[in-house]
């Protein structure tokens, strides 16, 4: 994902690929694959890793069990099934997008506050 300062305005699938249109009318695809599930795993999640308030902790779990290689086909079939679904497919990347800022924001809150 190239376009990060760039808001989603559309994501359509076909064909095992997400299209994305922005709003600065530019357009990526995503071919949904085993190779591409590892970058969205070492982009999102690699850094800021799942978080008590995180959404999506089943689609996580899937994206870094393919990246270790443990149920790698069950876990890319749950993928591919979820992000067929284009309103998912939106929701999650609306979501990880900003994802880093949520949950610092969420570690503030759980940090134990001076007596």
């Amino acid at each position: 994902m190239e376009n990060l300062d760039n808001n989603i305005t559309n994501i359509s699938f076909n064909n095992n690929i997400l299209n994305f249109t922005f709003d600065n009318n530019t357009t990526e695809e995503l071919i949904l694959n085993d190779t591409n599930y590892i970058k969205i795993f070492d982009k999102w999640f690699l850094d800021t890793p799942v978080f008590i308030s995180d959404k999506f902790k089943k689609q996580i779990k899937s994206l870094n069990f393919i990246k270790i290689n443990k149920e790698k086909n069950k876990n890319i079939q749950e993928l591919n099934i979820f992000f067929s679904n284009v309103d998912n497919a939106t929701k999650f990347f609306n979501y990880v997008r900003n994802r880093k800022d949520k949950i610092d924001n969420d570690k503030l809150k759980w940090q134990e506050k001076p007596k």
